[in-house]
């Protein structure tokens, strides 16, 4: 049907409620939809977009209110002008903007209600009376808007002021200030909406002939979609580079802020052209939708206070906007559930004034704890809160020196140099930034001298190339996201303040044009004086604002100076219409001085200038050279200082900044750093969240500790380092993870060796949970796997050896002693007396002790009695090694006092048993007779024990091992001494049994015998490795065929942890183990294992200067403890930089222990809290899925190869083979966290491995290798 009222040609009047009748419906609610498509679709994808190149929408408050990211803002809103008064206009335009949110997102759910109620609010008749004007003004605005943005930057590369007028006026009032009535007016042209008054043509039709509307329709929708996708790229790409606001929101916050601006126009054109009143669910369910919406912005802008910088106020504000508008959308809901008069909707939105006051006061609270004072630099620096002066700190280091007044130089270097002087643990990350700050104010005249700083020694010092990126490691390589805040110029602006090695400094002289005084000042004047100043900018400077005085001059930090004499030059005029009269300094600058500091004395400012470094201005200081090296040597000791502290307090952010500060100085080859402080900075960076730069760390440090550049021994000296660098088992990428877990299993192999090493002190609970939770997380790799096991069975083996090393009555867990003093000296007393009366030989000569000691003992509480008994214990270690000495040289005859025949002299070595430290002739040949104990009373003593000196009374307490030796041969030679207290300090060497004496007893490591006996004997020397677990000769029967048959320089190239290994085979050089220059003899070869009852002749004279070998032990031998100097900075031998993976260690059960402890004292492993038995039992489970895979295997393996011989081509297989394959098969699908996929392709033999691909894989499915990556559950590690 077709009607002329449709149309401006056939009727002089048209209205849009006859579209319908003239079959024109659709074009009602087209022209709305499509605006809903291009807001929804591209505002989503720009979203979508932010999201990707940042965080996204961020929820953590810490992060979102970084102190760098505020510091940033700060920095960015500096700006320099003719007058020294901060500019607010931007400010007030920003703020404007975000008041004009409050009504038009209070008034939408309104439109809503009236809509569905059937009648229209004041505000809306205002609006239709005020909308033909309204629009009109709305539409020239926006032509004048388009006009100027479209010339300035047309024409911005002629001149840099029209890009700074365009980021400070044309973007910020067309995209802010008035985004919300343009957008407005362009809904309103696109959608015609019914019941306003509209712009007329000058032929007097309107948007309502259907005619006419495609002309209104094309501009309106053209505006739209120009203004709002113009608005977005704003926010996304120009605003974030903008330096004129001191706040500023995250990136997609404001593109949900713009969506919502433009949310309300859209909303209440759909509204006016529906007839919610006979639709009222419709009506509820578009108030539900907008009311989940805004409830959502204000829960989140309540909790995150999204805005950074000063942005207290801006946050109260979107709380008041999002509040009121929660409150309305609440009313109107409840009004069209219950279906009340208008009125009643009216009276609910009363109590909106204390929605807002409750809003506002509320929010405040909550801003506050995250608010930036709205302050300078120079205030902020000052300023008493921590967060100001850290955000200060920030701000001066991304400053633009050439954006502030050059009187402002001296007192921010002051103010930086006196927070770096504070040693306070709240301000650790204000002084990482602050140190860098000053290093570039002292680099361009520390350059001029061919110097650096630190460790000047070649050996000690690091070379400045010893530092490797992780290049290979894929995931170092993944696209690391730019910040939250400010995101694409934040990481612009780290590459300038990088410290790096600069070749080129160049001076910055620039002027600047004084509008007041008409007068061009040079910004980089080397001294600026208070004479030079305009008289009113000397009072501002003076001016004290709220109690304190002006940021602009730090009164405290300038030089006072005595009065003299102004030149001629500094008398000139400043204005010659004013000041041409006034040409006296006196009459210029005296009175407001005197008024400012109570004398007559000018107020100079320190020599600064900006010079530019790299592509970025700095603050620099006119300094001799010398004076320069002086100021770096403090910075490094300051760094040094807030290094220790920051990883004393655990503080991530500045353990990164600091570290990250001294390992680019140290990159530059401005420093040198020793061995230890390197090792502190690497491992501190692997403890770091910057995944790149711990990747590179933990590269670094795996390559200088299995290269032997850094000693392993400083691990040990520092445990802190240690601790730090287990951090990074927690690292995602695969590749860190095994170096890092690799450089820990090297470092227990070292503390393995030393007998004085605590476990307890080196590893805290921290960073044994880590290992715990690694050996969890990276089951599937074999590499990580295996080292983690190895790990935590070289932890339970050192924590059994520690506590059996305990006195009994600790480890049973008697923590306090009797209380009865008395009883305790009694039981002390008799302890003492029969330690003695076991030592001396009961003989008609036997050897009397020399000397007396007197213990003296008073009433103390139990920690002195503890080390009174101490003392006493080792007293009489003491005395029973000189006795037993003395012992053995009463038993010799007279002629074992002088060189045996060489004919006596057997042929094979004795066993070097590593486990006692004893080197013990074996059976001797029957030609040399044998001597008893009755011919040693006849030979008297000629000589009595001579005392050790000090230096070597380290010996005899290294005899302790020697007692689980006795256990073991008790029962195959006969009796042997037994032990002498609980002590394992106190045990002598066994003497031989039978009663028999000994002819010659060598000591193993132990002191020089001419040290006890006058006659000389052959010297040993005293510096031989000591295992702590004892061992026979049935333990190497290959070693001893080997040596037996004459190879003995094979068995240089064994191993300390004989058995396979998959991953490395550890080389042992012959300098680690130091033999005593003693004759080889020939091993026994007869059943027994003890010491012989023949007689044991001394070593031939021609042997002497040939060294033992010693054999390796299932157990590893400690290596020989370097000196002091060599352990700081020497380097690691060969055999340390190979990680033991202990594949042939069996794995402890819950059974008791015999072998652990001294006196074979037992020990149950659920005693143990560094590595329980849940977490043995998973190793052992691990383990032995490999294992028997493995002989599964090669069992399946022979199978094939014996059916493949046996039957011909066209025969089934045997029916062995198809029981072999199906049991691989079995324990494949049953074996689960084991990392059995990777040790398939990575610790297989070839043959095997090819063996697994060629015929097993074809029986197995998919599924199955699928189901070999999932993970068990991990019970065993809570």
């Amino acid at each position: 049907m077709t009607d002329g009222s449709c149309f401006w040609a056939t009727s002089g009047a048209c209205e849009k409620t006859n579209w319908a009748a003239c079959g024109f419906s659709w074009l009602v609610s087209v022209p709305v939809w499509l605006l809903w498509g291009v807001w929804g679709l591209y505002g989503l994808g720009r979203l979508r977009q932010a999201s990707m190149l940042s965080s996204g929408i961020q929820f953590d408050v810490a992060k979102i209110h970084d102190p760098l990211a505020q510091g940033v803002a700060v920095a960015l809103a500096q700006r320099k002008t003719s007058s020294l008064q901060r500019p607010r206009f931007q400010r007030y335009m920003k703020l404007g903007a975000m008041w004009a949110e409050w009504p038009s997102l209070t008034y939408t759910p309104l439109t809503i209600g009236l809509k569905a109620a059937g009648s229209s609010s004041f505000l809306g008749s205002l609006l239709v009376a005020l909308n033909t004007p309204y629009e009109i003004v709305n539409l020239v605005l926006a032509i004048a808007c388009a006009f100027s943005i479209l010339s300035l930057r047309r024409c911005h590369r002629v001149s840099l002021k029209h890009e700074v007028l365009l980021k400070k006026y044309a973007y910020p009032m067309t995209f802010d200030v008035f985004y919300i009535p343009l957008v407005s007016t362009f809904v309103r042209l696109t959608t015609c909406p019914h019941g306003y008054p509209h712009i007329t043509l000058p032929d007097g039709s309107s948007c309502e002939c259907i005619d006419r509307f495609g002309v209104f329709w094309s501009v309106g929708f053209v505006g739209f979609v120009l203004l709002y996708t113009s608005a977005l790229h704003y926010k996304m790409y120009i605003e974030p580079y903008s330096a004129t606001m001191d706040f500023r929101f995250q990136t997609s916050f404001q593109i949900i802020m713009v969506m919502a601006r433009t949310l309300n126009p859209i909303v209440s054109m759909l509204v006016s052209d529906w007839d919610l009143a006979l639709h009222r669910r419709d009506a509820i369910l578009m108030a539900v939708g907008f009311l989940a919406c805004i409830s959502f912005l204000f829960v989140y802008n309540y909790k995150a206070q999204p805005c950074i910088g000063s942005g207290r106020i801006p946050n109260n504000i979107r709380a008041l906007s999002f509040s009121s508008s929660i409150y309305t959308t609440v009313c109107v809901v409840g009004f069209l559930f219950v279906s009340a008069p208008v009125s009643q909707l009216y009276y609910s939105l009363a109590p909106l004034p204390l929605i807002w006051v409750a809003a506002w006061y509320g929010n405040d609270r909550r801003a506050r704890n995250y608010h930036v004072p709205d302050l300078s630099i120079m205030e902020l620096l000052r300023d008493y809160s921590t967060r100001c002066k850290t955000v200060g700190t920030i701000a001066a280091l991304y400053m633009d020196p050439l954006k502030l007044h050059a009187v402002h130089y001296s007192a921010i270097i002051a103010q930086l140099e006196n927070i770096c002087k504070r040693s306070r643990s709240k301000e650790l990350l204000c002084r990482a930034y602050a140190l860098r700050t000053l290093w570039f104010c002292h680099i361009e005249n520390f350059r001029k001298q061919k110097m650096a700083i630190g460790d000047d020694k070649k050996k000690t010092s690091m070379p400045p190339k010893l530092w490797f990126k992780d290049v290979e490691n894929s995931d170092r390589k993944a696209k690391v996201k730019a910040r939250l805040y400010a995101d694409t110029p934040l990481v612009n602006m780290k590459q300038s303040i990088k410290v790096k090695r600069f070749h080129h400094i160049k001076g910055t002289f620039t002027k600047h044009f004084d509008q007041d005084t008409n007068t061009a000042l040079d910004v980089t004047d080397t001294t600026t004086s208070l004479a030079n100043l305009h008289p009113r900018q000397i009072t501002t400077l003076a001016s004290l604002r709220k109690g304190r005085p002006s940021s602009m001059l730090d009164l405290r930090a300038a030089v006072k100076v005595a009065p003299v004499p102004p030149p001629l030059a500094d008398l000139r005029p400043r204005r010659s219409s004013i000041w041409k009269p006034t040409r006296t300094l006196s009459k210029l600058v005296a009175p407001i001085i005197s008024r400012l500091t109570g004398t007559t004395r000018a107020l100079t400012i320190g020599n600064f200038h900006v010079v530019l470094i790299g592509d970025k201005h700095w603050i620099s200081k006119d300094e001799s050279p010398e004076d320069a090296v002086f100021h770096s040597i403090a910075l490094f000791n300051t760094a040094l200082e807030v290094l220790a502290q920051a990883c004393a307090n655990s503080d991530i952010v500045c353990m990164l900044e600091v570290a990250t500060f001294l390992l680019e100085w140290y990159r530059s080859g401005y420093l040198r750093l020793t061995k230890p402080v390197y090792l502190h900075v690497l491992s501190t960076l692997s403890a770091t969240t910057n995944k790149k730069r711990a990747a590179d760390a933990t590269h670094t440090i795996h390559k200088l500790c299995t290269e032997g550049i850094m000693p392993l021994q400083l691990w040990l000296k520092n445990a802190s380092y240690l601790n730090n660098f287990v951090v990074a088992l927690a690292h995602p990428s695969a590749t860190t993870v095994f170096k890092c877990a690799s450089v820990l299993a090297l470092v227990l192999q070292a503390a393995e060796k030393e007998t004085k090493m605590s476990i307890f002190l080196l590893l805290t609970p921290a960073s044994i949970t880590r290992i715990h939770q690694a050996l969890a997380k990276w089951h599937a790799s074999y590499g990580i796997s295996a080292t983690m096991e190895a790990i935590c069975l070289r932890l339970h083996q050192m924590e059994l050896t520690q506590r059996a090393k305990r006195p009994a009555r600790f480890r049973k867990g008697e923590k306090k002693l009797s209380s009865s003093l008395l009883q305790w000296v009694q039981d002390t007393r008799e302890a003492f007396a029969s330690r003695l009366n076991r030592v001396i030989v009961h003989s008609a000569d036997s050897v009397k002790p020399s000397a007396r000691t007197t213990t003296t003992l008073s009433r103390r509480k139990t920690e002195s009695q503890i080390n009174v008994a101490t003392r006493i214990r080792r007293l009489s270690v003491t005395v029973l090694n000189y006795a037993s000495a003395a012992k053995a040289a009463l038993a010799r005859t007279p002629s074992e006092r002088h060189p045996p025949d060489k004919s006596c002299t057997p042929d094979t070595p004795v066993q070097d048993s590593p486990s006692q430290k004893v080197l013990l002739a074996a059976d001797s040949t029957p030609q040399c007779p044998p001597s008893t104990v009755d011919e040693a009373p006849h030979e008297p003593l000629t000589d009595s024990p001579v005392i050790l000196p000090k230096e070597d009374r380290r010996y005899p307490k290294r005899l302790a091992p020697l007692r689980p030796a006795a256990h073991r041969q008790r029962s195959e030679s006969g009796p042997v001494s037994t032990s002498l207290g609980p002590s394992a300090d106190a045990l002598p060497p066994p003497l031989p049994p039978g009663g028999t004496s000994p002819n010659h007893l060598r000591v193993h490591n132990g002191p020089p015998l001419a040290a006890i006996l006058s006659p000389p004997v052959t010297t040993i020397e005293p510096r031989t490795p000591w295992p702590a677990e004892p061992t026979t000769q049935e333990n190497y029967p290959a070693e001893e065929a080997a040596n037996t048959q004459g190879e003995k320089a094979s068995l240089l190239d064994t191993g300390s942890q004989p058995g396979p290994s998959l991953d490395a085979k550890r080389v042992h050089v012959a300098e680690q183990a130091h033999a005593g220059k003693v004759a080889p003899q020939t091993l026994a070869t007869n059943e027994k294992t003890g010491p012989s009852t023949d007689d044991l002749s001394p070593p031939s004279s021609d042997a002497v200067q040939r060294p033992i070998v010693l054999l390796e032990s299932a157990k590893p031998a400690p290596p020989t403890r370097a000196a002091p100097e060599d352990d700081s900075m020497g380097g690691t031998r060969a055999s340390m930089c190979t990680v033991d993976l202990l594949l042939d260690r069996a794995v402890p059960t819950e059974k008791t222990n015999s072998k652990e402890g001294s006196a074979g004292r037992l020990m149950r492993l659920g005693h143990c809290v560094v590595v329980t038995q849940p977490i043995l039992a998973e190793i052992r489970r691990r383990r032995q899925n490999r294992r028997q895979f493995i002989d599964v295997l090669r069992k399946a393996q022979k199978a094939h190869r014996e059916a493949r011989r046996a039957n011909s081509p066209g025969i089934r297989p045997a029916q062995e083979l198809m029981a072999a394959l199906a049991k691989v098969t079995a324990l494949y699908r049953s074996a689960t966290e084991c990392a059995l996929n990777d040790f398939i392709k990575n610790g297989l033999e070839p043959d095997l491995q090819a063996f697994f691909t060629q015929v097993i894989k074809p029986h197995l499915t998919p599924g199955d290798h699928l189901a070999q990556e999932k993970r068990r559950s991990v019970i065993w590690l809570q």
